[in-house]
């Protein structure tokens, strides 16, 4: 079994990091082998990643650590590939975030090959990651000029880079969003399909 470990830093505040990284179906935006990842169930979703010669790596994988605003685990189950891959979140001064990135996978001989050569950019991929996230931040504070997102105190707050001055009831009302967030992201929240163009 092949095992790396990659850390990066996010301009981002941790619930857009964790957010972003815990939405599956957006992972074709950037990860560039990935095709697709479609939600199959709860808690499980299906990946395809196209190879350079036309034919695909298909596996499963299952949520088993779900910690909003901390941690996810998840590991194929079935497939072409084996793969465990946790991410640790930890914020940073100024609302920005630490990700640490657990990897690792194993494949038939007739794969392995196919499956180094995708894997050994995930570090490029993570830089990706980092610039799409960041530009979110940025989507997001641009669309509250437009009606949209977040509340005028908040935006001028991210603006300045200054910690949030919530509330007690406020942060209790955070908490809970982020775990309702989780729960319908994985449970509740309706099909989606992300497709990068073949």
């Amino acid at each position: 079994m092949r095992a790396f470990e990659h850390d990066i830093e996010i301009g981002s505040p941790i619930e857009i990091v964790f957010d972003a990284w815990a939405d599956f179906e957006s992972v074709p935006r950037w990860f560039r082998d990935v095709v697709e990842v479609r939600r199959s169930g709860r808690g499980t979703a299906r990946w395809i990643i196209l190879l350079r010669n036309g034919e695909r790596l298909v596996w499963e994988s299952v949520t088993e650590k779900f910690e909003p605003d901390k941690r996810i685990f998840w590991r194929s189950f079935r497939g072409d590939v084996y793969i465990e891959c946790e991410a640790i979140f930890r914020e940073e001064e100024a609302r920005k975030t630490r990700l640490r990135l657990f990897f690792s996978y194993d494949a038939p001989e007739e794969l392995m090959a196919a499956a180094d050569e995708i894997f050994s950019r995930m570090k490029k991929n993570l830089e990706d990651f980092r610039r799409w996230v960041e530009s979110q931040r940025n989507s997001r504070l641009r669309g509250h000029e437009e009606g949209l997102g977040l509340p005028p105190d908040e935006e001028v707050r991210l603006r300045k880079g200054a910690p949030a001055q919530a509330s007690e009831e406020g942060r209790e009302k955070t908490a809970k969003d982020f775990l309702r967030r989780g729960v319908d992201r994985l449970l509740d929240r309706p099909k989606e399909r992300w497709r990068r163009p073949l």
